[in-house]
């Protein structure tokens, strides 16, 4: 299998379907990097993601499960959880409706847009992204022949083992 290279971490779009519970745990669980579910770090980052999802909805790693008000990243690998600086909420999201609202997971659909979601209910895509570590040295590493039109320059593609 093989990841994207963005910005010094590597990404990889999952097609099988998870609750959004058990896409967290698969990506926490890869061997070949620290890994969580991916955050969206600014609107480049989210046209990458874009890219790397195709026309398919997935999850992304933004949950208000600690405080129903407060929507934040997972923290993963070696990192501390990026802040919230970029959002892309459909009409009307996110949705709450007070303490017992279950739909505590973020979910982006096939129009771009990000939506609320049961975290264990939906069985939708995902992507992992991979943070360099110690674990780094075990990928191989091979250029791609696709630019990175965001900055005129060649992607890496990274095998990940799971």
């Amino acid at each position: 299998m093989t990841g994207e290279f963005f910005e010094g971490r590597c990404y990889k779009f999952y097609k099988e379907r998870k609750s959004w519970e058990e896409a967290k745990r698969y990506c926490q669980s890869l061997s070949v990097m620290p890994s969580t579910l991916t955050p969206v770090r600014s609107k480049a980052h989210y046209q990458f993601l874009a890219k790397l999802a195709g026309k398919n909805s997935y999850w992304i790693g933004l949950n208000n499960k600690r405080n129903p008000r407060d929507w934040d990243y997972l923290s993963g690998g070696t990192s501390s959880a990026p802040l919230l600086s970029y959002t892309n909420w459909g009409k009307n999201q996110p949705q709450t409706r007070g303490r017992r609202d279950r739909r505590n997971c973020v979910l982006v659909n096939k129009r771009r847009k990000w939506k609320n979601k049961s975290c264990t209910k939906n069985l939708k895509r995902f992507i992992c992204e991979g943070v360099p570590g110690q674990k780094f040295s075990s990928l191989q590493s091979s250029p791609s022949d696709q630019p990175n039109r965001n900055r005129g320059k060649r992607r890496r593609r990274y095998r990940w083992s799971s």
